[in-house]
């Protein structure tokens, strides 16, 4: 078995939710395919950081890694260019340029790691 399967699958729905409600607030919606990698990569960077997140994905998914990547980058683009409440650019505060997938995924665990301390 994969170790994307193990940590995926075996995760709390609580914490998928709780990622869910982020990409939510910051207006990456549900149909985009980079959508659930997001979600999934999010959990692996947690639990693992030192395995290939892209890799790991795309297995689990039967793609690329590439397909991975560039789902992953255009989500992120879809929300900083929407204009709204519901914008990255409104939760970034890393200046004006669209963050990299590893910033936008920094950005993710640290966002996380406040809902989820919130909670407590």
């Amino acid at each position: 078995m994969p170790f994307s399967s193990l940590v995926i699958f075996g995760t709390c729905e609580k914490h998928k939710s709780e990622i869910k409600n982020i990409l939510y607030d910051i207006g990456i919606p549900p149909l985009l395919t980079g959508y659930p990698y997001i979600i999934d990569a999010t959990i692996l960077a947690k639990d693992a950081a030192d395995i290939d997140v892209y890799s790991e994905i795309a297995f689990q998914y039967d793609t690329s890694p590439e397909s991975v990547e560039r789902a992953i980058r255009h989500a992120i683009q879809i929300s900083w260019e929407w204009e709204g409440d519901r914008s990255l650019k409104n939760f970034y505060s890393r200046g004006q340029t669209m963050p990299s997938n590893r910033e936008f995924f920094d950005f993710l665990q640290c966002s996380y790691s406040v809902e989820a301390a919130q909670d407590v």
